[in-house]
């Protein structure tokens, strides 16, 4: 993580927005922050950890309030239109990434507000997270730097009264540190996957072998692949036995003897059938004989059956001509009554038309239609015209706006313009003041200066602290030239706009006139119009009014006087169908009269009393055709039953007929038979099948296990040993060697402390589950001889020295590693340390250059002021704390 950045505003004592430019303090590797007490020195360090954590840079005892606590961070003076916000812009792996935390009022409490952005190749920022939470906030930081607030506080950011915490920290912590820095997860989880691999071969071949011990087991008694085998042996000795116990039976012969005994009685049967049939054919003889009398006096009577036939048709006719003629008169009387209703209506609606009475109504409202097509012209017209005003006085409004904010920028940035002139002016001063001064401190009385030339030099110009370099005073002129610039683009805006405000203030006036008059226009149209019609739209739909009654009556009428057409038509078809009636139903009579006189003079001729005598013997043709049929099938069937009785009866002569009794028991004892042989040979061919085909699969099974079991045993032992069940681990092995090239570097920058008086070692002792620790001895190279002491026994001064030599190492590896740590920062610990104490941790701090790191520090140690050149000076007042430009 390299810082690049850090803005803040309304935070902590600041009230006014302040920047640290880190990338202008890394060209110079160490810089100091000074400042009185309580003036806010370290809340520099805690709006960076803020920006990133959403917490300062001490202690997170205290949730709701403290250093946690967004609102417990606000400036107490700082109005409420002022936001608190930090913002962190910092590089990691060459992306760069900025971190905003913002607090602002909305009505009566503060809201909070998030953001993380990517810079682009184009140098824009891009949101990465839309509508951030704090904790996604928290963790982005945490997974970008590599380090949690805790792990960032020990090895990036040592704060006040804290600078010794990963140097006296024990093995957990130590290696929770190292292994985010390192990523030394990574061997962890290779030693996790081989385990994993390794545990589930020797899984998969107990779960084989406890597979080959279960399917024996299923089989009940036996032990082995061996006794399944010979189980197999024993089934197949039986199965031979069953088949000659079968063959010994002959269930062949039996079924064979049986079906021929079937056979025969199922002829006795049919003997037995057609002797009862013919008995009952004969038995019908009588029944037969009635009916060849009927049909024989049905076909005497048929000559009737014409005249019948003609006689009921107009027996029929006569009676529908009848009913007819009645339907048709109590039809008259109905249609009387409607015509009469019909036109009496009639009369009615054409004594009440309301058609001259809306004509005259229509024409007066067309007289007014002129008046209202202008009044609804008038109307829009102002309408539009109060629109445009409004847009005016809106454009106005705006126009008065943009003024004040551009003659409050021109101001702002005149104000800008004489404070770069200023420092423009006093920096050359400065300058040439810094020169004259080198000058004369190196004139010798006697000879020529080189500026007057003279050889006397009674007052020589005094060289002053504080003086600039050429560069400066380019830098402060182009500040300024930059700052004319602003105030000349500030002043032309701020004339265009207040020549703007004129135009649109002029607009304004001219919109409200032309509003005014076109509703005076309006107004004076109004007195033409009809009480409660005030639009064009009203006196058109008052017009259709009158035009829809007079619709409505015409259709009426037209209805009414269709109605009494349809009554007049309908009367004389009424009549007209009467009349027809008659005429038919006369025709009808008289045809009916002829058939009956027809019909009876037939009867008599051939002796026949009446019509029904006649009726009762006669038969359809159908029914004469059934009656015939009948008659010949049941002579034909009693022909076919008589010679097929003398056929078989003659074909069993020779046989007795079989007792059918004992077919059952027969066949039951065939079938059981079959049925025990088939059943105890498929069961037994199918274990021998099933069993063979475990033995094999089992064999295979237990050639694989043991083939292979070794070898699992080895690797899964390997395994443990990987990950540390019986000893150091890899991921603790690999920990160790680059604590080891940390301790190694921190070392080197030791060897410039008290004459190299101190080296930090790594303990070979083993904390707890048998693992070796990372806890660290000091060995005192005056007592070789030694074992050294623990590094927590150390003094406050030894302490801070060890632990910044042991950060900035830690820096040093990490990088080496791809670990990106380029920053350290130290709050206070000087306070600590004599002078050459403080010269020994300035020749440590050197060692920033060879790693490319930059250090910030906090501190009061007047020593340090005189010896880091680049000073961060954080001022106090009234108002806040500020930081000196």
């Amino acid at each position: 993580m390299k810082p690049l950045r850090l803005e803040f505003q309304a935070f902590g004592p600041y009230k006014d927005r302040e920047v640290i430019d880190f990338e202008d303090l890394a060209k110079y590797g160490l810089f100091l922050i000074k400042g009185p007490t309580g003036s806010g020195k370290t809340t520099i360090f805690d709006a960076m950890t803020f920006a990133l954590y959403g917490g300062g840079s001490g202690t997170d005892s205290k949730s709701k309030t403290g250093r946690n606590d967004f609102e417990e961070w606000r400036c107490n003076q700082a109005d409420d239109t002022t936001n608190t916000e930090v913002e962190f812009t910092f590089e990691v792996h060459g992306d760069v990434y900025r971190f905003t935390r913002r607090l602002f009022k909305k009505t009566k409490n503060y809201h909070t507000e998030f953001d993380v952005s990517l810079r682009n190749a184009d140098g824009v920022f891009i949101t990465m997270l839309e509508n951030a939470k704090e904790k996604e906030v928290t963790d982005k930081a945490e997974e970008l730097i590599g380090l949690s607030k805790e792990q960032f506080r020990q090895v990036v950011l040592l704060p006040q009264g804290q600078f010794e915490k990963f140097l006296t920290a024990d093995s957990a912590s130590k290696e929770e540190i190292l292994t985010k820095i390192f990523d030394a997860d990574i061997w962890g989880k290779y030693a996790d996957a081989f385990f994993d691999k390794a545990q589930a071969r020797k899984t998969a071949l107990d779960d084989m072998k406890k597979a080959v011990d279960s399917s024996l087991a299923e089989e009940g008694e036996y032990k082995s692949i061996e006794e399944l085998e010979q189980c197999v042996v024993e089934i197949r000795e039986v199965n031979k036995l069953l088949d000659a116990d079968f063959e010994q039976y002959n269930a062949d012969a039996k079924q064979k003897q049986l079906n021929s005994d079937r056979e025969l009685a199922g002829k006795f049967d049919n003997l037995h059938k057609l002797e009862k049939q013919k008995v009952t054919l004969q038995e019908q003889a009588d029944i037969y004989k009635q009916k060849e009398s009927k049909v024989s006096a049905a076909e005497k009577v048929d000559i009737f059956t014409d005249y019948i036939d003609d006689w009921e048709k107009t027996q029929k006719s006569c009676s529908e001509r009848s009913k007819a003629l009645d339907n048709k008169q109590a039809q008259l009387i109905p249609a009387e009554d409607h015509l009469k209703a019909t036109d009496s209506a009639k009369k009615e609606l054409e004594n009440s038309s309301p058609v001259e009475a809306m004509n005259k109504q229509i024409g007066e409202l067309e007289a007014k239609r002129s008046i209202y097509e202008n009044i609804d012209q008038l109307m829009a017209e102002a309408e539009k015209a109060k629109k445009e005003w409004s847009i005016a006085e809106n454009n106005s409004k705006a126009a008065v706006k943009a003024s004040e904010d551009a003659i409050e920028r021109a101001k702002s940035a005149y104000e800008d313009l004489e404070r770069k002139d200023k420092e423009a002016a006093d920096t050359r001063q400065r300058y040439f003041a810094g020169i004259y001064g080198e000058i004369a401190s190196e004139l010798t009385e006697g000879e020529k200066c080189p500026v007057c030339g003279n050889t006397h030099h009674p007052e020589p110009a005094a060289k002053i602290d504080g003086s600039v370099s050429k560069e400066q005073v380019d830098e402060a002129e182009a500040a300024r030239e930059k700052a004319n610039k602003c105030f000349t683009d500030a002043n032309n805006d701020k004339e265009a706009k207040v020549a703007a405000l004129k135009l649109a203030q002029d607009d304004e006036r001219a919109r409200h006139d032309l509003y005014i008059n076109a509703q005076k226009a309006w107004e004076n149209s109004k007195g033409g119009m009809i009480e409660g019609i005030t639009t064009i739209s009203e006196l058109e739909s008052a017009i259709d009014k009158c035009k829809a009654i007079i619709r409505d009556y015409n259709n009426k009428l037209e209805s009414i006087t269709q109605a009494f057409n349809d009554a007049t038509k309908n009367l004389a078809t009424v009549k007209s169908d009467i009349a027809n009636a008659e005429g038919e139903y006369k025709k009808a009579k008289e045809e009916c009269d002829r058939a009956t006189k027809t019909l009876n003079d037939e009867l008599a001729k051939q002796g026949y009393d009446s019509v029904e005598s006649v009726k009762t013997i006669m038969l359809s043709a159908e029914e004469q055709k059934a009656i015939r049929e009948d008659l010949v099938a049941y002579n034909t069937e009693l022909k076919n039953v008589t010679a097929d009785l003398e056929a078989i009866a003659s074909e069993l002569v020779k046989y007795t007929e079989p007792d059918k009794n004992c077919f059952d028991n027969r066949q039951a004892e065939i079938d059981a038979k079959n049925k025990e042989y088939t059943g105890a040979k498929s069961a037994n061919d199918s274990k021998i099948k099933r069993l063979d085909d475990k033995v094999k699969k089992l064999k295979g099974m237990e050639a694989q296990y043991k083939g292979k079991l070794d070898a699992a045993e080895a690797d899964l032992k390997f395994a443990k040993q990987l990950r540390g069940d019986t000893g150091i681990g890899f991921k603790r092995y690999v920990l160790g060697i680059m604590f080891n090239q940390v301790i190694s570097e921190a070392n080197n920058m030791l060897k410039h402390v008290h004459n190299g008086r101190y080296q930090i070692v790594r303990t070979n002792d083993k904390s707890a589950g048998n693992k070796r620790g990372l806890e660290l001895i000091a060995h005192d190279n005056r007592k070789p001889l030694e074992k050294g002491r623990n590094v927590a026994m150390l003094s406050g001064g030894e302490k801070f020295l060890v632990s910044l030599a042991l950060s900035i190492g830690m820096s040093s590896v990490a990088q080496k590693s791809g670990i990106q740590i380029e920053a350290l920062f130290i709050d206070e610990g000087f306070g600590t340390l004599d002078d050459e104490s403080i010269g020994d941790a300035m020749d440590v701090l050197a060692c920033v250059r060879e790693t490319n790191s930059m250090i910030g520090i906090i501190s009061h140690v007047q020593l340090l002021e005189s010896t880091i050149g680049k000073q961060i000076e954080v001022c106090k007042s009234d108002e806040g704390s500020f930081i000196k430009k």
